[in-house]
């Protein structure tokens, strides 16, 4: 009776994972194609930090760097990045290698773009894990009860 129990328990938290798991890998794979469709139409370039932005979160505190270019029409544009990031990515005044869209008048730093690309690619990767664990369990589920 107990066992009985625990199985349709586990059966349970083994649904889910798989349904947490595959809702993770969909809400991943938008901003990863966001962030390939971004770093392939735009322009490379050096960009400036021209401030970085602190906001506390608990014990430490987040960043944001601000980046500028000049535009061929010698007119200053900047962009206000929406990814939070610790430690410090940039100092105010370092000139990076960045990205930049015409169309959308995005700019960023490699490095926060490959930041921001990683974190996407890691929360993909918890997805699939719940995912493949869930359904691992369920399949020896299914066997067991074939086999009894």
């Amino acid at each position: 009776m107990v066992r009985k129990f625990f199985m349709a328990y586990f059966a349970f938290i083994a649904w889910f994972a798989v349904i947490v798991g595959s809702v993770g890998i969909f809400m991943n794979l938008i901003p990863i194609l966001s962030d390939n469709v971004f770093d392939f139409g735009s322009t490379r370039m050096n960009v400036e930090v021209i401030r970085v932005e602190e906001k506390p979160a608990g014990d430490r505190s987040l960043f944001r760097p601000v980046f500028a270019i000049l535009k061929s029409d010698e007119t200053l544009h900047e962009h206000i990045g929406e990814m939070w990031v610790w430690p410090q990515p940039h100092e105010v005044g370092d000139v990076v290698a960045g990205r930049y869209d015409e169309k959308t008048g995005e700019i960023t730093s490699d490095l926060m773009l490959r930041k921001s690309q990683l974190f996407n690619w890691l929360f993909l990767g918890q997805g699939a894990i719940f995912v493949f664990l869930g359904s691992w369990f369920l399949l020896w589920r299914k066997r067991k009860r074939k086999a009894a």
